[in-house]
């Protein structure tokens, strides 16, 4: 007889096959353990990963127990937990639009959001209405190769930032001048800007495909990220 896996720690159960369904194990940006069992949770692991008000997150995180009309006993557990920096926590669901209308989906959904509520949580619920398109998408997985700081270069972002501040918004401009004002080589500088982009320092349109042939867009441009 086969053993049962364990679930990676603080998660309520590991993640299933369902007939095609893509899963995913990741070492979030806080070194916990993350699955995902679609390719839709993968997306919003992307956004929560990328999103700077995220301090951590984790997935399946506990089991909600709820009682239907007909007094049958359920449980569920939501899809991810998030801890943001302002120390307000959030229980995130990801579903289809099509499940929306399932009056079994509604009553879950209500039991988690009245736990929420006692606890002075926020539930939030996901579909593939409002999760990155395909280009926004492929534009993220991406740019996550080059979430590490290494990527990043002190003697480049200055040089960066007054550039593009003066005018020099598009790749096929930006790169020479860098190359010829640091002498840095241009794999660096690429690694450098791709880093920025990731932590949204730099800022671009994400929902058209920043690369062609591998490489930057040369018609690709960039501003700095002016906050509110």
């Amino acid at each position: 007889m086969a053993l049962k896996r364990k679930p990676p720690p603080d998660n309520a159960r590991r993640v299933q096959s369902m007939g095609g369904n893509l899963r995913y194990t990741l070492a979030n940006k806080a070194g916990r353990i993350v699955q995902c069992e679609s390719f839709q949770e993968r997306k919003l692991a992307l956004l929560l990963e990328r999103d700077p008000t995220v301090r951590d997150y984790g997935s399946q995180p506990e089991q909600i127990k709820w009682t239907d009309p007909e007094n049958k006993r359920h449980t569920y557990i939501p899809d991810f937990i998030v801890w943001r920096t302002d120390d307000t926590i959030e229980l995130h669901e990801v579903t289809l639009t099509q499940r929306q209308g399932d009056a079994h989906n509604q009553a879950r959904q209500a039991a988690a959001q009245a736990i929420c509520q006692t606890r002075g949580w926020t539930y939030k619920v996901h579909t593939e209405m409002d999760l990155p398109n395909e280009a926004y998408t492929a534009n993220l997985f991406a740019l996550y190769a080059y979430r590490s700081t290494s990527y990043l270069d002190a003697t480049l972002t200055e040089p960066v930032v007054t550039l593009i501040n003066h005018g020099v918004h598009r790749v096929s401009d930006l790169i020479p001048q860098l190359h010829a004002e640091t002498h840095i080589v241009t794999p660096r500088i690429y690694a450098n800007l791709l880093h920025l982009l990731w932590q949204g320092w730099i800022v671009t349109d994400l929902d058209h495909l920043l690369f062609h042939d591998g490489l930057l867009r040369p018609d690709c441009c960039f501003q700095v990220k002016r906050e509110a």
